[in-house]
């Protein structure tokens, strides 16, 4: 989920990167003292889990479209109404 200004969105996960995280240990032992950058190695990766659509859609609804729909309700008042 993001938000649009102030409407939440909802955005399907997808494929990223990760870092392998064995094979980039191993590149840095062997390069650190060069003192040149160091390319670390990536892996792909699939999305972990799985949220239906009627959860993400009942978190918007209950959540995060609430979260944004009014500015300041959710904030502490200090005595004095600051704030």
């Amino acid at each position: 989920m993001r938000y649009d200004g102030s409407t939440p969105t909802v955005v399907h996960p997808s494929p990223g990167l990760a870092l392998d995280l064995r094979a980039a240990a191993a590149e840095i032992k062997r390069d650190w003292t060069t003192g040149q950058p160091i390319d670390l190695p990536v892996v792909y990766v699939e999305p972990a889990g799985h949220v239906g659509d009627a959860a993400i859609h009942q978190t918007i609804a209950e959540l995060a479209g609430p979260a944004v729909a009014h500015p300041g309700a959710g904030a502490r008042q200090r005595p004095g109404g600051q704030p």
